[in-house]
């Protein structure tokens, strides 16, 4: 649930929402930018943004939820 301040609402950096139908999500973008060395190269290691891609991509199934860091773009179910 993207609005409810409860424990479980996500909140994604970036969705597409369908032509003037806030409720029909399309994509899901985070952004990650590691302060960390360990996951500067690749962000997907971090156990969160795995989770947060998994639960992003619960909210749309018309492509996949994705990543964005100075690495590229990391597609959720993409290697």
């Amino acid at each position: 649930m993207l609005t409810n301040k409860g424990i479980d609402t996500l909140h994604p950096d970036f969705v597409v929402h369908g032509t003037r139908n806030a409720t029909d999500v399309q994509c899901v973008y985070e952004f990650k930018f590691p302060c960390l060395s360990a996951q500067k190269l690749d962000p997907r290691k971090s156990s969160v943004a795995e989770a947060q891609l998994k639960a992003y991509q619960e909210l749309t199934k018309r492509c996949p939820a994705a990543l964005i860091s100075p690495a590229g773009l990391f597609q959720y179910g993409i290697p």
